[in-house]
């Protein structure tokens, strides 16, 4: 116990804390203009790749193993 304040609840604000962060961060991402561009590269990657037939399908436990 520090201060009072059981250690364990330290670590839960801290917890907090980070995810808080983490949110900003990812907030600050999505609005930034070149998200968009990235993102718009991302998929046209990923349909090249489906049509190639570089993919496979995933369903039930597959998507995890």
């Amino acid at each position: 116990m520090m201060g009072g304040i059981p250690s364990h609840s330290m670590g839960r604000e801290d917890v907090k804390r980070k995810a808080i962060t983490s949110e900003k961060c990812w907030q600050i991402l999505f609005h930034d203009p070149r998200s968009e561009r990235v993102l718009g590269d991302l998929v046209a990657e990923a349909l090249a790749e489906d049509t190639a037939g570089q993919t496979e399908e995933i369903s039930g436990d597959s998507f995890l193993s």
